[in-house]
């Protein structure tokens, strides 16, 4: 499989958002809002699907080149 296109796609923590104050949250909603955690995904695309992998083997990937199936399919 080639790879055809690489992406940093944000994700959010399930879970981690901070609590919400009901009188405060209104007032000031970026100092009390709910605020999740944010991470990167890895993304390579080939032409036979989308693969998660870590960043180092993302660093390390070349568009054009092939990719060895090692990682999780989305």
């Amino acid at each position: 499989m080639k790879i055809i296109e690489k992406e940093i796609v944000k994700g959010y923590e399930a879970g981690s958002a901070s609590l919400y104050i009901p009188i405060l949250g209104d007032i000031f909603p970026k100092l009390f809002g709910p605020k999740m955690k944010e991470y990167n995904k890895f993304v390579i695309k080939t032409d036979n699907g989308k693969y998660e992998v870590n960043e180092n083997y993302y660093n390390n990937c070349v568009i054009g080149k092939s990719f060895d199936v090692k990682s999780s399919r989305l």
